[in-house]
């Protein structure tokens, strides 16, 4: 006997049915395990500037390229220079963000003295300044604090003195109040690699050119650190034409130096500083924990190299992607 048609359809239709009503049930178990990583609303963040433009804007474009890149959707910038007084900018905090960015040093004062509870991290700020306004501030519970500091850590400044001079021994330098806490540290990585150090303090309000002549008879290279006592715009062009005329170079600290008569300097562009605090906040956001944890130098460096002050010194030196390759081989934080 033939099975009748009206019983195979049924029958087909039956086993569609279990297979559907399976299937209902596997997606429904996979929606339930994919929904703790659904999309969520973006967490804020509260950007302010010091000021608007320049390399405030830099930094901001380079944070917001490595937010796309690292953490797509997850971070919503706000974006706002600083208010002028305490109201302002708590009514601008009114609704608390998961973290405030003061980029330069006015947005970290004012962050670090009102933001409270709130984590801070601040941007664009030389350590010592950081840390002046941090021992200023309200002490808070936890991680709360922390920055990505401007300068160079002396380590990697003294890696680019070995990379464009290897045969130097005797390298001085001037220190003011602010860079006076960085001799001890300066005088052992010397030591460890077989250098010898001059130092020469100078006072605010005095002129570096009366401790710098003398400096200069023991130094075959004079290395810049960053303190407004000793290099500012008075003093600048003093110092490199003292020390040109001399016949030492002069290792800066910012690409502006460079460009004014110093030989060379490693530095991290504004842009360089948002993109390493793109990746920062990029893993907060993926752990949730907003904790910050201590202080860093830039990750991400560039090397400029003045070449006309070389030459005119009689210095042969590698070019600036040489030269960066070498400092990145010695440098312990890789990006």
């Amino acid at each position: 006997m033939f099975p009748n048609p009206h019983t195979r359809f049924a029958r087909r239709r039956l086993r569609a049915g279990i297979v559907r009503a399976r299937l209902w049930r596997v997606l429904g178990l996979l929606l339930w395990l994919l929904a703790p990583f659904a999309a969520a609303d973006p967490v804020r963040v509260q950007v302010l500037l010091s000021e608007t433009g320049g390399s405030y804007a830099e930094l901001v474009e380079g944070l917001e390229q490595q937010l796309n890149a690292r953490a797509p959707g997850q971070i919503r910038l706000q974006v706002q220079r600083v208010p002028e007084g305490t109201a302002q900018l708590a009514a601008l905090l009114a609704e608390p963000p998961a973290l405030i960015v003061p980029i330069g040093i006015r947005a970290t004062a004012l962050a670090l003295r009102d933001a409270g509870s709130l984590p801070v991290l601040s941007l664009l700020i030389p350590q010592a300044s950081y840390t002046a306004l941090l021992n200023a501030a309200p002490t808070t519970t936890g991680q709360k604090r922390s920055a990505i500091y401007l300068d160079q850590p002396l380590s990697r400044q003294l890696d680019l003195l070995q990379a464009l001079l290897p045969g130097a021994r005797r390298i001085a330098t001037l220190t003011g109040p602010t860079s006076q806490a960085q001799t001890a540290e300066l005088q052992a990585l010397s030591t460890q690699r077989g250098l010898r150090l001059a130092t020469q303090s100078v006072a605010d309000g005095a002129n570096p050119i009366q401790a710098l002549t003398p400096l200069l008879e023991q130094a075959e290279v004079l290395l810049a650190l960053p303190d407004p006592a000793v290099f500012n715009r008075a003093s600048l062009q003093a110092i490199l034409l003292t020390t040109y005329r001399s016949g030492v170079p002069v290792l800066g600290f910012s690409q502006a130096y460079v460009r004014a008569g110093a030989l060379a300097a490693v530095h991290s562009t504004a842009q360089q500083i948002g993109r390493q605090a793109g990746d920062w906040l990029a893993e907060l956001a993926r752990s949730g924990q907003w904790q910050l944890g201590a202080p860093r130098y830039p990750t991400y460096y560039s090397v400029s190299v003045n070449r006309q002050v070389a030459q005119s010194l009689g210095i042969h030196v590698a070019d600036e992607a040489t030269l960066l390759a070498q400092l990145r081989k010695r440098d312990p934080v890789q990006p």
